[in-house]
């Protein structure tokens, strides 16, 4: 009987040594996947989750009338690892200015590439036209962005709707912000009678540089019930003072100017007036971000700080101050990805403490 006994007690204690061995086993697998996981590709889980297709933009319109109108999306910028923005491959013949984040800046560069569009034809992301006042673009990446809206011209009257430039995401109130919510401006006007005029004049800001074109040419832009196309092209140079009237244009229509091409080392800018459309070349500067401090609360009405969104002037005539659906304050541009560092050696102390306290658990029960 005692053999019996002792007999039994060894198996016992074998059985417990190999379910030990094998719980430090399947723990000693689970360790190397993790570290494998963490240390090898932290970098692509961090670019995974910057680059997940989570924001959204949502257009709204008070105005009546409103209802057949369309709005295109266009991807105009990639947002670059240190927060600054790279115009795409569709728009990086524009020359824009993508980097001034303020309402003003976005503002005047969605006069800017609204133009560009009809003229240059790029793919957009998808067209919508608002349903009760309202279209939206979902599963974004992040990213800068322009929506520009088609003319309704009916019954004597043209509704012109401002571009809007949007970058997403945002943060405010401390919280990175993935949807954005905007109201677009519309102007209505009635169809003059007549037929019109419309101005283009050009300004260089180079000091007098030696690389400056000696011409360069502009296109006439039409917008009209029947489609939008280029209507007539000029040549600006000293001779004309670098500007030029188009005379007897048919007035059911919406016009602008936009150069044919940039010349090489300038960058542009467009502001609309009263039948008139004003470029400005400046010589290019070195790249950098110009996101500005987030502003105090006594300073949130200065139009040239940061915001998510700007809109354009929606016609040849007086700007207006973008009215946005949500709160536009904002701080610098978030950076993600940036605290995967402690994650593994947090997970791997705490294994190995399991570890540790496993086989002091063993030897304890290998002494009894």
């Amino acid at each position: 009987m005692k053999v019996c006994k002792r007999h039994s007690m060894t198996s016992i204690t074998s059985t417990s040594t190999k379910h030990g061995n094998c719980k430090v086993s399947v723990l000693l697998m689970l360790l190397m996947f993790l570290c494998v996981c963490f240390f090898l590709a932290p970098g692509d889980i961090a670019e995974a989750g910057e680059k997940a297709d989570v924001n959204s933009i949502v257009l709204h319109s008070d105005e009546t009338g409103t209802g057949d109108a369309s709005f295109a999306l266009y991807k105009i910028a990639e947002k670059q690892d240190d927060g600054s923005f790279v115009l795409t491959k569709d728009f990086e013949d524009s020359h824009a200015e993508v980097n001034d984040l303020t309402t003003d800046g976005l503002a005047s560069l969605g006069t800017t590439l609204s133009p560009y569009v009809v003229q240059k034809k790029p793919a957009s992301i998808s067209t919508q036209k608002m349903v009760d006042g309202t279209c939206q673009w979902t599963n974004l990446s992040d990213g800068l962005y322009l929506a520009v809206g088609e003319p309704i011209i009916a019954n004597g009257k043209i509704i012109e709707f401002s571009p809007v430039v949007a970058y997403l995401p945002y943060t405010g109130d401390g919280d990175e912000i993935h949807s954005l919510d905007a109201v677009v401006k519309s102007v209505s006007r009635t169809v003059p009678k007549d037929v019109i005029e419309y101005q283009v004049e050009k300004i260089w800001k180079d000091g007098d540089s030696a690389n400056r074109p000696s011409e360069v040419e502009v296109s006439l832009i039409q917008q009209s019930g029947s489609g939008n196309r280029v209507y007539s092209t000029c040549v600006l140079n000293k001779e004309n003072n670098w500007s030029y009237t188009w005379k007897d244009l048919p007035a059911d229509a919406t016009y602008t100017a936009v150069e044919t091409e940039v010349p090489e080392g300038y960058t542009q800018s467009v502001s609309r007036k009263s039948g008139k459309t004003v470029i400005i070349n400046s010589r290019k500067n070195k790249p950098s971000p110009s996101v500005s401090p987030s502003p105090s609360p006594s300073s949130s009405k200065n139009t040239n700080q940061p915001t998510p969104y700007g809109t354009g002037n929606p016609t040849p005539s007086v700007s207006e101050t973008a009215r946005s659906g949500q709160n536009t304050g904002r701080t610098n541009l978030p950076q993600t990805g940036q605290l995967w560092w402690p994650v593994p050696l947090l997970i791997v102390g705490g294994l190995l403490c399991i570890l540790l306290s496993l086989f002091k658990r063993n030897n304890s029960g290998d002494r009894t």
